[in-house]
Formats: structure tokens, C-alpha cells, sequence
């Protein structure tokens, strides 16, 4: 959780909670794997049970011997509602810790990989009380399917802020511009991307 204003992050905190947990309760629910349960929530995944469909049918396939099943999409809803209701609430909690008496005018903006679960909109605005809108990384080109994702957008952030303030890094951590720690770390990144294309 990061609250931002004027140009300055003015609270920061971390809950124990993501969209891994919300992998692990499919995996348990569904008596299915990690990789079954995470491959179910970015295909299926619906964040909140009122706006999915009692009628369409999601195929399970068996793992380690288990029989395929099949469940609604409404039934998958429900593992996940209730882990998203918890997250949001404790991001709530944090913020209204923060001590910020001013306006959020820009609302929330949800990241990471569950950011991008149908319904999870809906679910924030109804918690947070305010607009709520899915982040994604901008002014920045590349592969549509990592620069259009929300799970990359502290990445790429991160990676954005530290090549264009390089010069004022190197002077914080006062090391030869020549073989700086900057340097190597924005090295690593640009070949971490040329091995995605």
C-alpha cells in the first residue's frame, strides 16, 4: 500500500495478504494444485460472487490420480470473494491509519497480478468508498501482454523511476558513474527484458 500526494509518498505499508493467497483457497476449495488453482483464477477468476454466472461451467481437470470435475463459475466466486473482501479491508484499515486527512482525488489504483480478476472493481469501490481504477504501466514500449498488464506495474514503475533519475541516484550513493551500482541493477533489467522477447 502506497498513499501519494503531491508528488510525494507519504505512507507506506505492507499486508500479509495477495492474489497468491487467493491461488492457495482455489487449490484448497477445489482440492486441485498451485498451478491448477492459479491457471483457474486467471482464466475464470471472478472477484465478486453477485456478478458471476450459476449456469457456466468451469472444467477441473484432475491432478495426481484425482478425476476431473467440474464446478459454476458462481462456486469459484465464492472461494474468491471473501479473500478479496479481507484484503481490501485490511488496505482500508492501513490507510485510514496513514493519518492523510485530505482528499484521495485520484481514488485507488489496484496492481499486481489479481488487480486483473473481473468484478474486483466493483468490490473495491464498495469498500474504499471511491473510484477505483486498474493500473498499468504507461509512456513505455514493449510487448502488449507485460506493458498492458497490471501484475508489471510496480516493476516496470520501479524500473522507469530509476532510469530517469540514474544521475541523482549515483550522486546519493556517491559511487563512480562509470561502475555504479545503479548501472549494474539497470543492466540486469534491460537483459531481464530482452529474454522476454
Amino acid at each position: 500500500i502506497i498513499i501519494f500526494n503531491n508528488n510525494s509518498i507519504i505512507h507506506t505499508r505492507a499486508i500479509p495478504f495477495g492474489g497468491e493467497n487467493l491461488t492457495k483457497d482455489i487449490a484448497y476449495g477445489l482440492n486441485t494444485s498451485l498451478e491448477n488453482a492459479e491457471f483457474i483464477k486467471c482464466k475464470n477468476g471472478i472477484a465478486k460472487e453477485s456478478l458471476a454466472d450459476d449456469q457456466k461451467i468451469i472444467k477441473i481437470f484432475g491432478t495426481n490420480g484425482r478425476e476431473d470435475k467440474e464446478i459454476s463459475e458462481k462456486y469459484l466466486a465464492s472461494i474468491i470473494q471473501p479473500r478479496v473482501n479481507e484484503i481490501f479491508n485490511l488496505a482500508k484499515t492501513e490507510v485510514e491509519r496513514s493519518d492523510y486527512n485530505g482528499d484521495f482525488t485520484f481514488g485507488i489504483i489496484l496492481t499486481g497480478g489479481g488487480a486483473s480478476l473481473n468484478g474486483i472493481i466493483d468490490i473495491a469501490q464498495e469498500i474504499f468508498n471511491m473510484p477505483v481504477k486498474i493500473g498499468i504501466p504507461d509512456t513505455i514500449n514493449g510487448k502488449a501482454e507485460i506493458i498492458n498488464n497490471p501484475r508489471y506495474a510496480t516493476g516496470i514503475g520501479i524500473i522507469k523511476y530509476v532510469i530517469e533519475n540514474k544521475e541523482m541516484l549515483n550522486e546519493q550513493f556517491e559511487v563512480n558513474n562509470n561502475n555504479s551500482s545503479i548501472n549494474t541493477f539497470i543492466n540486469k533489467i534491460k537483459n531481464v527484458f530482452k529474454k522476454l522477447n
